[in-house]
């Protein structure tokens, strides 16, 4: 005799719906009281029961989350929280699902122990800075902000498993510099009068930030373009990355400029069998841009280059910081207190043409020269071993993809690595080395070995241009 069984549930399924029920009593006492903070827990619920039901959805989510967190307006409204809170559910949900034996979850200190041990050197020396720091205070909240980048480092690692997720991930990505450019467009722009006063800073509250988001945003587009087999949103893909072009130009900088130029020299080397498409498109963008930077703008897109007071702002704060690194070569000053000892820098003996910036305690505007100073050559040998290790990953799983003949893996993962890099050095001319984009798009980078082992599995093989 036959028993039919009762379909059974997962515990994470479980776990999900109990956060509904526990949100739904919450939202029910809350909203005759409080109806702003029943919306907030509708939103936090509805969250929490995504990530427990699927946590790559919820990173997606996440992931779009955190441009919404550094615009002062933004902040001013209190909605840098619900990022936070975001966060830290994430981190519980995959915590939960790396210690349930029945889940298997990719951890990167079995996959990729150097890169994952670069990553503990940083944030530990950053914590041991606290010793030798001037403001320990500083350190340890310099050190903690290490600690969550790294942990979203972790955390993308082992979500992003499969070419679906990544997907959802870039896609989020986009999303977000285009909802950070719309900031823009309506009103939110740079305060360097000086230099421009409508430089396009959209949900930064810095053009180079802005700018150093797009750029990657752009090469994503690019070869999402030419990856994905979905018409509609392949041509959607065209009216974005114009609009983001335009957003790189109305940001007027430089960071953006010389990561734009580094993603189209890499996109000359780096693109396998795209490579001639890349050519036209290279060229087309370097004509393109030769005739609008003589033609229509200049020399207004070229004047935060060239400006003196640009000039003498890096100026200044690159010799205090080489200062720094010549009296604490090994150690540095302690994480987080470059800007604690700079003004006691205005009395040394060196040319500071901008000594204002100097005392009111300005940051290097370099993220590699920055953690130069404040680690020192140990924490910058740990802080360049993790993009080093990550870089080399992810050219691995570009390798890997093109033997699998996975040629929509092969050429997303091109987009990540190019992306990354382009993003790296932009970070070359701004101190973000805590910001979250940096380190989950270093995750991202690294995740791209398990999407091609994922692709390996299933054995998929096809052409865009086959379908």
């Amino acid at each position: 005799m036959l028993v039919a069984r009762a379909p059974t549930v997962s515990e994470p399924q479980w776990l999900g719906v109990s956060a509904l029920a526990a949100g739904a009593v919450g939202v029910g006492l809350l909203a005759p009281v409080a109806p702003q903070l029943a919306l907030a827990a509708v939103l936090a619920t509805g969250f929490a029961a995504l990530a427990f039901v699927n946590l790559g959805a919820a990173l997606a989510v996440f992931v779009l989350l955190t441009f919404f967190d550094r615009t002062t307006g933004l902040q001013s409204m209190g909605l840098t929280t619900p990022v936070k809170l975001g966060g830290a559910v994430i981190a519980a949900v995959w915590l939960f699902r790396l210690f349930d034996r029945r889940t298997r979850m990719r951890f990167i200190f079995a996959d990729h122990p150097l890169v994952a041990w670069s990553a503990i050197a940083l944030v530990a020396f950053a914590a041991a800075s606290m010793l030798w720091a001037t403001e320990s205070g500083a350190a340890f909240s310099s050190a903690f902000r290490l600690l969550q980048g790294v942990l979203l480092l972790v955390i993308t690692y082992s979500v992003v498993s499969d070419r679906t997720r990544l997907l959802w991930v870039l896609g989020a990505f986009v999303a977000g510099s285009l909802f950070a450019a719309m900031l823009g467009f309506f009103g939110t722009y740079s305060a360097d009068a000086s230099v421009n006063d409508a430089r396009l800073s959209g949900g930064f509250d810095d053009p180079n930030e802005l700018a150093a988001v797009v750029v990657p945003s752009l090469v994503f587009c690019a070869y999402g373009f030419t990856a994905l087999g979905d018409r509609l949103i392949r041509w959607a893909l065209v009216p974005i990355a114009m609009l983001l072009g335009v957003v790189l130009l109305r940001t007027d900088s430089q960071a953006g400029l010389v990561a734009l130029g580094v993603a189209l020299l890499l996109a000359l080397v780096f693109s396998g069998d795209l490579r001639r498409r890349a050519a036209v498109v290279v060229g087309t963008v370097v004509v393109a841009g030769t005739l609008f930077y003589t033609l229509v703008t200049a020399p207004v897109a070229f004047q935060t280059i060239l400006s003196p007071d640009n000039t003498s702002n890096r100026e200044s704060l690159w010799t205090v910081a080489g200062t720094m690194v010549s009296d604490q070569p090994l150690l540095g000053v302690g994480a987080g207190n470059f800007s604690v000892v700079e003004p006691f820098y205005t009395v040394r003996a060196i040319n500071l043409p901008r000594v204002d910036l100097i005392s009111e305690g300005e940051l290097v505007h370099n993220s590699y020269l920055q953690v130069l100073a404040e680690l020192g050559l140990l924490g910058l040998v740990a802080f360049l071993g993790i993009i080093t290790s990550t870089l080399v990953v992810g050219v691995r799983a570009v390798r890997a993809l093109k033997r699998n003949g996975d040629v929509e893996g092969e050429r997303l993962s091109r987009a990540v690595v190019i992306g990354t890099a382009a993003m790296l050095v932009a970070y070359f001319f701004a101190t973000n080395h805590y910001e979250k984009q940096l380190w989950l798009m270093l995750g991202t980078c690294v995740a791209l070995s398990s999407v091609a082992r994922s692709s390996f599995v299933a054995g998929r093989s096809f052409r865009p241009d086959q379908r």
